[in-house]
C-alpha cells in the first residue's frame, strides 16, 4: 500500500543516445540532472536509465542507477526499474515502478534497503516530475534510528 509522498523532483534530460543490438534489440539510454527534495532536505544529482520497447502497443521497460548529493554532503545511490508508454508527442512519456537506495549517510540510513515506488511523467521537451512515495506493510520504509532536524518528529 503506498504511504507518504517523500520525495519530489524535477529531472532535465542532458544526453540522450539510440543503441542498436541485434540480440537486445533497440534502447534509448538517457541521462538525466535531477533537483528536489528527499524527505523534506533538498537534493540534486544524476541518473542515467535505459529504455526498450517491450511490447507492440509502445509499453516500454526502463532501468537505471542514480545518486542524489544534499548541501550537507551526504549521498545516496539508487537503482530504478519500471515501465510506461509514451504519449502523443516522443518524448512525453508517463511510468511508474520502483526505487531501493542504498547510503552510509545517517541522516538518511533508514532508507537502505527499502522499496520506494514513483510516477513520472516527461513533456515533450525532455523535461520531467517525479514524485516517489514510502510503501506501507511488511516492506514499509522504517522510522529513522537518528533524527535529521530538517525530517518531521
Amino acid at each position: 500500500m503506498l504511504g507518504e509522498i517523500i520525495g519530489e523532483f524535477n529531472c532535465h534530460e542532458i544526453r540522450s543516445r539510440v543503441l542498436i543490438s541485434k540480440v537486445h534489440g533497440t534502447k534509448i539510454e538517457t541521462t538525466e540532472q535531477t533537483q528536489g527534495k528527499l524527505l523534506g532536505i533538498e537534493v540534486s544529482g544524476t541518473i542515467t536509465y535505459s529504455t526498450r520497447i517491450i511490447k507492440k502497443d509502445g509499453t516500454f521497460y526502463s532501468e537505471g542507477q542514480g545518486v542524489n548529493k544534499t548541501k550537507e554532503g551526504d549521498i545516496l545511490t539508487y537503482t530504478i526499474s519500471g515501465v510506461g508508454k509514451f504519449k502523443d508527442k516522443c518524448p512525453a512519456a508517463c511510468f511508474h515502478g520502483e526505487l531501493h537506495y542504498q547510503t552510509s549517510s545517517l541522516v538518511f540510513s533508514h532508507l537502505n534497503d527499502a522499496t520506494c515506488t514513483y510516477e513520472s511523467v516527461t513533456d515533450e521537451r525532455g523535461d520531467s516530475r517525479m514524485k516517489l512515495w514510502g510503501l506501507k506493510g511488511p516492506i514499509a520504509i522504517p522510522h529513522p534510528q537518528t533524527p535529521h532536524p530538517a525530517l518531521p518528529a
